[in-house]
């Protein structure tokens, strides 16, 4: 066991948890001694599937453990949803920080790095604050906003792409290409109205 937050919370197992949009790279520890690492695909079912394996371990339990897992907004969902619905305890923390306090962590082996990082995180762990999600509101805002910059950058590509070639390519075919993407640019203002009212 070891203790978080001046003895007021115990853990019997630590989950470093790196995510990306297809994988989650995990290594697991009971308390400093590195248990296992695996990467397994970031979805529901495959997530139920690994956690129902850990329950076979002796020791293990949901609720005795905590997951630190790498913050990457929307890829983050499928773990945090599980995790949150079964009581799991959550750390999120953004990577940024670990790579500043180890510098440059990656190398040649992912299980190496794995257990550097759950090494350091164990050592800090009188710093672990638990996650807690967030109101429906602030969900709303946060979807909005990476809409909002979605369509933007879109619209940018389009605008600074036919601007370059206008000058590289016949007028007709450049007028052309313009009434095409006018559609794409329209559509994207609609899907903003949708979401924002505005």
């Amino acid at each position: 066991m070891f203790n978080v937050n001046n003895k007021a919370l115990k853990f019997s197992h630590f989950l470093r948890v790196d995510v990306s949009k297809n994988k989650l790279d995990i290594a697991l520890f009971k308390g400093k001694l590195f248990l296992h690492h695996c990467i397994i695909d970031n979805k529901a079912s495959r997530i139920n599937k690994y956690i129902n394996e850990l329950k076979q371990l002796d020791g293990f339990s949901i609720v005795d453990s905590i997951f630190r897992i790498e913050n990457t907004g929307i890829y983050n969902n499928p773990l945090l949803v599980y995790l949150h619905e079964k009581k799991g305890n959550i750390w999120l923390q953004q990577a940024s920080r670990i790579k500043n306090s180890l510098g440059n962590i990656r190398g040649k082996h992912d299980k190496i790095d794995a257990i550097r990082i759950g090494e350091y995180l164990y050592k800090n762990r009188e710093n672990i604050q638990l996650w807690k999600p967030k109101q429906e509101v602030a969900l709303k805002l946060d979807r909005l906003t990476v809409v909002r910059d979605r369509l933007l950058n879109m619209r940018k590509q389009l605008t600074v792409s036919l601007d370059e070639q206008a000058e590289s390519i016949p007028k007709s075919l450049t007028q052309l290409e313009k009434r095409i993407c006018q559609k794409t640019l329209g559509l994207s203002k609609r899907i903003w109205k949708k979401y924002t009212g505005k």
